[in-house]
């Protein structure tokens, strides 16, 4: 039909595009603008991990029952989880896992930072693909 819009799914981001011939309509999904508590909480954990990252090898070991930190970013409730995991060749994976609450729907979103240590005190981060088991 001559006229009627065209939509055109982007299955990469979930976004729909509605065309015609004077106008897009760009529809953005909510999780696609983080809020200002999302962003404070996601630097919260990156910054602990950075600190985590700066302990000896030692230090981080002790870390393997280290209890859910309840946390608070402008009056949400959040939890930052301190995840420490051995490793065969002697090393350890430490994941920071954190949950912020949302403000108006049920669910949460997620914070994550990680890397691997070794006993030789050499760091190399996670990949994107080894978060996805912490989601």
């Amino acid at each position: 039909m001559r006229g009627s819009p065209r939509r055109h799914r982007d299955t990469e981001k979930g976004k729909i595009y509605v065309l015609s011939r004077f106008k897009v309509d760009w529809r953005l999904r909510r999780e696609d603008i983080p809020s200002k508590e999302l962003s404070t909480f996601r630097t919260m954990v990156k910054e602990r991990g950075a600190h985590l990252r700066r302990l000896p090898f030692a230090d981080l070991e002790r870390l393997v029952n280290e209890p859910i930190e309840q946390v608070e970013v402008d009056s949400r409730k959040a939890t930052i989880a301190t995840i420490v995991f051995p490793l065969a060749g002697g090393g350890i994976q430490v994941v920071l896992q954190g949950f912020l609450e949302h403000r108006f729907m049920p669910g949460k979103s997620v914070a994550l930072d990680g890397f691997f240590k070794y006993p030789d005190e050499t760091v190399s981060e996670m990949k994107a693909e080894e978060f996805w088991a912490f989601d």
